[in-house]
C-alpha cells in the first residue's frame, strides 16, 4: 500500500475519530512531509528506530526548540502507532526514541492592577462607544474573565451564550463542551454588545463575535485585538490572547482556588496541564513555607 494512501487514511482518523482541530492536522501533515522528504518517500512500513534515533539527532542539529522537535516527534509517534493499531506495521519504531526535555520557564504576565485599567470602558454611557470598541473590550475581558483559549473565543456561537445563567458553553479540544461562568462586570459587558451586535444590518447567524461587516472574526484579528489593548496597560513581552489564559489561571490561583478547579475552568484533560501555572506562584508558596513550616527562619 502506498505511503499516500497509509497519509489518508491517518489524516481521516485523526479528523473524525480523534476529532483534532484543523491546525493540529495542519501541523501534522507539515512535520511528516518533511520526515518523508528526509528518508526520500521511504516505505512508511519499513521504518526503524534506528532511522528514527537519525532524524532526531539531525532535528537538535537544526538548532530548534525543544518544543519543536517534540511535537515533529509526536506526530510521527501518532502515524506509526495508527499503523501498528491497523497491522500495517508489526511495533512502533519512535517508542524508543527520547525526546528533548523542555525547560521550566516562568512566564511574565500582566498584573492584576495592570489589567483592572481595562474596566475603563464607561458602560453606562453607550451612546459614546462603538461597536468595535465594545466588541474589542469583550474579547479582551472574556478571555482574562474565562481563561477560555483563542479558537474557543472565535467558535462561540450566539446560542453559547445564557447571559441569564451567567455563563457560557465553550468546546475546546476533540470537541469537548464545559460551562463557564461570567463575572458580573462580563456579564453586563456582553449585554452591551448584543445590542450592538443585533444593529448589524448583515451578519452570520450563529458566529458571537463578528467583525463590522457581520462575519465571523478570526485568530489574526483576535491577537491584533489584543496586543493592541494590553500595550496599553503593561510592559510584558508576551501580549497574546494565550497570555490572558495564563493571567487567569495564575491570578485565580494567587488569590486561593485550587488547582482541580481551575482545571475544570481551563478545560485541561490531565491536572500535570494546569500544573505549571504553580511556577508564577512560586513567591506566594515560599510566603507560606515561611510562615508555617516550623523549620523556617
Amino acid at each position: 500500500m502506498s505511503n499516500q494512501v497509509l497519509l489518508n487514511d491517518f489524516f481521516e482518523y485523526l479528523e473524525k475519530v480523534k476529532n483534532r482541530s484543523i491546525h493540529t492536522l495542519e501541523a501534522y501533515r507539515r512535520d511528516i512531509e518533511a520526515f518523508l522528504t528526509y528518508f526520500e518517500n521511504q516505505d512508511l512500513t519499513q521504518f526503524n528506530p534506528k532511522q528514527i534515533r537519525h532524524y532526531a539527532a539531525y532535528l537538535s542539529k537544526l538548532e530548534l526548540k525543544p518544543s519543536s522537535i517534540r511535537r515533529k516527534l509526536s506526530a510521527l509517534q501518532a502515524l506509526f502507532r495508527f499503523l501498528k493499531k491497523n497491522k500495517y506495521i508489526s511495533s512502533v519504531p519512535t517508542n524508543l526514541v527520547v525526546r528533548p526535555k523542555l525547560p521550566r520557564r516562568v512566564k511574565d504576565i500582566p498584573k492584576e492592577a495592570e489589567l483592572a485599567k481595562l474596566e475603563s470602558v464607561e458602560l453606562g454611557n453607550t451612546r459614546e462607544l462603538d461597536f468595535e470598541t465594545v466588541r474589542d473590550f469583550c474579547i479582551i475581558e472574556l478571555l482574562y474573565g474565562t481563561g477560555i483559549r483563542r479558537q474557543e473565543l472565535i467558535d462561540l456561537t450566539l446560542g453559547d451564550v445564557d447571559l441569564s445563567a451567567a455563563s457560557i458553553k465553550v468546546t475546546g479540544k476533540g470537541s469537548k463542551q464545559r460551562i463557564v461562568p461570567l463575572n458580573d462586570y462580563l456579564k453586563e459587558l456582553l449585554s452591551v454588545y448584543i445590542s450592538f451586535r443585533e444593529k448589524l444590518t448583515t451578519k452570520d447567524d450563529t458566529a458571537f463575535f463578528l467583525t463590522k461587516k457581520g462575519k465571523k472574526v478570526n485568530k489574526s484579528l483576535v491577537y491584533v485585538i489584543v496586543k493592541s489593548y494590553l500595550s496599553a496597560v503593561t510592559d510584558v513581552h508576551q501580549k497574546s490572547p494565550h497570555m490572558l489564559r495564563h493571567a487567569f489561571a495564575t491570578h485565580m490561583l494567587s488569590r486561593g482556588a485550587d488547582l482541580r478547579s481551575i482545571r475544570e475552568l481551563l478545560g485541561h484533560s490531565s491536572l500535570a496541564a494546569t500544573q505549571v501555572y504553580t511556577q508564577n506562584d512560586v513567591s506566594k508558596l515560599k510566603s507560606v513555607y515561611n510562615r508555617f513550616h516550623p523549620r523556617s527562619n
